[in-house]
């Protein structure tokens, strides 16, 4: 079987450099109409990824986003998301789980 992810296409956020190691993190930039991301209507577009299964995203490169969002058909990802504009910090270092935050779990 091959792989599958959420059907996010991400950008980096306007702080970052283009391949996100600068900490700025990634933004929704795009949901793929029929995956999992668009089906569940809770992500939008402009909203922040900050962490997948509970690894922070934002000093990560775009591929290796990618590659922990991927997996077997019908496998599960958890992406915890800043709603756009949303003032929290992208860390979400100081902050009670689910404060200025979604947290999702999306499945493929």
């Amino acid at each position: 079987p091959s792989p599958c992810g959420p059907g996010v296409r991400l950008a980096a956020t306007s702080e970052g450099s283009s391949d996100g190691a600068a900490g700025g993190g990634w933004v929704v930039e795009a949901l793929v109409p029929g995956l999992s991301a668009w089906s569940c209507g809770v992500i939008r577009e402009g909203d922040v990824l900050v962490a997948v299964d509970g690894e922070a995203c934002s000093r990560l490169s775009r591929e290796a986003v990618a590659a922990r969002m991927v997996g077997p058909r019908g496998s599960k990802v958890r992406l915890q998301m800043l709603p756009r504009g949303s003032r929290a910090s992208l860390s979400g270092e100081g902050r009670e789980p689910g404060e200025d935050r979604q947290n999702l779990a999306v499945a493929e």
